[in-house]
């Protein structure tokens, strides 16, 4: 139902930013696209997002209770959980709205990997505290949908269709349009 709702509110955010930019009767502003895709992601990812950060958490608080490391088969095994929850949080990509959830992972099995012995660059004191820091970045992006945005071009003289868009920074000199990211609710105002 509240899956339902906010679909149904984002096209109607949608729509209201394509009439207004429409109304203002200037043809020098072109709406590109939308974050939709993104916003799916999320709301599709998000309670698997809750379920694993809760997973590396007791996985982290596993291997902290440790008062010496596995031996033998129990090492190898700890090993193998550990590089699977790594991999389980690939699912949630690099450049997504809950990437720090995958990074978790990545800095749990670190962890794991510094407790061990097998890396060496940072003391296990360290890299708790890296894993903690991503998870904490994690739960920030679980606690905070990605807000839509309208992507607009306009040409290079022309300044953004209102006050809060971006400018999407260019590397080529050989542009003739300048593109902007507008929150689409100050859009829908306008």
């Amino acid at each position: 139902m509240k899956t339902d709702q906010r679909r149904v509110f984002l096209a109607a955010v949608a729509l209201s930013i394509t009439t207004a930019l429409v109304g203002c009767n200037d043809q020098s502003y072109k709406v590109t696209g939308d974050n939709k895709k993104e916003i799916s992601q999320y709301e599709k990812q998000r309670e698997e997002a809750i379920a694993y950060l809760l997973k590396t958490t007791a996985h982290v608080g596993e291997i902290r209770s440790l008062s010496v490391l596995p031996v033998g088969a129990d090492l190898v095994a700890q090993s193998k959980k550990m590089l699977a929850l790594k991999s389980e949080g690939d699912a949630f990509g690099v450049l997504s709205p809950l990437s720090h959830c995958r990074g978790a992972g990545y800095k749990a099995q670190e962890y794991w990997l510094t407790m061990a012995g097998t890396v060496r660059t940072q003391t296990s004191e360290e890299a708790l505290k890296v894993y903690v820091n991503e998870a904490q970045g994690c739960q920030e992006q679980i606690d905070n949908a990605p807000a839509a945005v309208t992507f607009i071009e306009t040409p290079l003289h022309k300044q953004a269709p209102v006050e809060g868009c971006l400018k999407v920074v260019s590397l080529g000199d050989q542009e003739k349009v300048q593109a902007w990211t507008c929150p689409s609710e100050l859009l829908s105002r306008k």
